[in-house]
């Protein structure tokens, strides 16, 4: 660097040409030296408290078109009625919703919900589901996830 170039306002390290422990160390290092020369200090939206996901309210508002169930070995895939094997479980008009989606692998298979339902609707219907003889298992099919 010339003397009349500003300083640099980056940090750069080469860690292409380093043993694999030496790279992970280096970065490590560098990483808590920025954090320690920035004040690594949570932002406003971390420091305002719960968002949503994490308290869970917008998870609840979010609308679930599927369930994902394990039969039992010899599990039937549908009903005499036609559908699922599990919705004959199911209480109410929720039952009239289930339709039979794709296979997804050792006796895993997707069961379509229309119209959508919430999440907490979607879980009751999964726990009745899961009372019926041959399922071992039904979960709303939803991401769920929490940002610190």
């Amino acid at each position: 660097m010339a003397p009349s170039d500003p300083a640099p306002t980056y940090l750069e390290v080469h860690i292409a040409h380093m043993p694999a422990r030496t790279a992970l160390q280096t970065l490590s290092i560098v990483v808590a030296l920025a954090c320690l020369l920035t004040g690594c200090t949570p932002t406003a939206s971390q420091a305002a408290g719960p968002s949503p996901i994490v308290d869970g309210s917008l998870l609840e508002r979010s609308k679930v078109t599927q369930l994902i169930a394990r039969y039992e070995v010899g599990a039937p895939a549908t009903t005499t009625a036609g559908r699922p094997w599990g919705a004959q479980c199911v209480a109410g008009k929720e039952r009239e919703s289930l339709d039979l989606g794709r296979q997804l692998g050792a006796r895993m298979r997707v069961v379509l919900i229309d119209p959508p339902v919430t999440t907490r609707i979607a879980r009751v219907i999964a726990l009745q589901m899961q009372t019926c003889p041959k399922i071992e298992w039904v979960e709303a099919d939803v991401i769920r996830f929490t940002i610190p």
